[in-house]
């Protein structure tokens, strides 16, 4: 069999990516029996074959209704029944308009990273520091070129008592503010063109002072942050209080094409192509970890990102208008979907 026989057995039966969905479940769960799991990935597979193998196939989140985690915004109760509807005829979401030029899945995780079978935090959230403004906290996530930031400020347009604090717009704009005259913002620059990220503590000290700056909000969606366990043990140690988090789940090959195009349209120093395979990579080992434990707390709600923007934004609204105005949507069991992290709202 010749390079090119080959190539196309392996890319005709999706074997890349399911190796790299075994590899992303395997990384994500750490079960401490590797082989039962891997072989359980393959009967499942094997039993009932899914229309596409998407990297998260294995990633299977908890799926629970959040109670309201505050008292209505402002101390009442508003009316949010005028909810925008998605499209009539919505626009083909970007999976099923390339579909057919989805090139082979590459696995980018290479390395066979040893952990526990559990997320260890050793500092716990105690709930909201004194001298901080008490409102409750949402931390918004997804991979880079998930589309958060248009979504953030989607829901402050339509929650204006919200404030939206991007940890990645905090950074840029230091970075600008100080320029290359300043060598530690020299350095932090250096770091964001290549996919890293900035030092631990200067991120929660800008964090901090954000939120100190906005003493009357009555809630923070908080983007882009925590990236990795550190952080959220550092947000739990001076700041405190999450209510809960968002994650827009999308396959990995759209984020790379949104990165690529975004970065051909504008001059951001961390949308250039190695940037983006360390933004992805870090990602991957660094914050699904972090969205696990969130998970195990009760609080992680998932939202399919690879639809159009208004689909997704109307579930958002979903979710804001349950969390906070005391409506409760009914929820089906992820038992009950084809898609593995998907948060369906009637």
């Amino acid at each position: 069999m010749s390079s090119e026989d080959a190539k196309s057995y392996l890319s005709k039966r999706e074997v890349p990516r399911l190796f790299e969905s075994m590899m992303t479940g395997l990384m994500f769960h750490r079960p401490d029996d590797h082989i039962e799991y891997l072989i359980e990935c393959l009967q499942k597979v094997k039993s009932d074959t899914p229309k596409s193998i998407s990297w998260d196939l294995f990633v299977d989140l908890k799926r629970s209704p959040l109670p309201p985690i505050t008292s209505p915004v402002n101390g009442k109760t508003e009316d949010r029944t005028n909810i925008p509807h998605p499209p009539t005829k919505p626009k083909p979401s970007s999976r099923e308009k390339d579909s057919q030029d989805v090139p082979d899945s590459k696995t980018i995780l290479q390395e066979d990273i040893q952990r526990d079978s559990t997320i260890k935090i050793n500092v716990k959230d105690t709930g909201r520091k004194e001298g901080l403004p008490q409102a409750p906290v949402v931390f918004f996530a997804g991979g880079p070129g998930s589309g958060k930031g248009t979504q953030c400020k989607k829901l402050v347009a339509r929650y204006p008592d919200f404030v939206h604090l991007s940890m990645g717009d905090i950074l840029r704009t230091e970075i600008t503010t100080h320029g290359t005259v300043d060598a530690k913002w020299d350095m932090i620059s250096t770091l964001l063109q290549k996919g890293e990220m900035a030092p631990r503590e200067m991120t929660i000290d800008l964090l901090l002072n954000a939120m100190k700056e906005h003493k009357d909000a009555q809630g923070f969606i908080i983007e882009g942050f925590p990236r990795d366990v550190l952080q959220l043990e550092e947000y739990f140690t001076h700041i405190g209080g999450l209510g809960f988090a968002i994650v827009l789940d999308c396959e990995e090959y759209y984020l790379q094409k949104r990165l690529v195009e975004r970065g051909e349209q504008t001059e951001r120093i961390d949308d250039n192509l190695t940037a983006i395979s360390n933004r992805l990579n870090f990602f991957k080992q660094n914050t699904l970890p972090v969205l696990r434990y969130i998970d195990d707390e009760g609080k992680l709600v998932v939202v399919q990102g690879d639809r159009d923007e208004a689909e997704i934004f109307y579930d958002l609204c979903k979710v804001f208008d349950m969390a906070f105005y005391g409506k409760q949507p009914q929820l089906v069991s992820i038992n009950q979907t084809n898609y593995n992290l998907s948060f369906t709202l009637s």
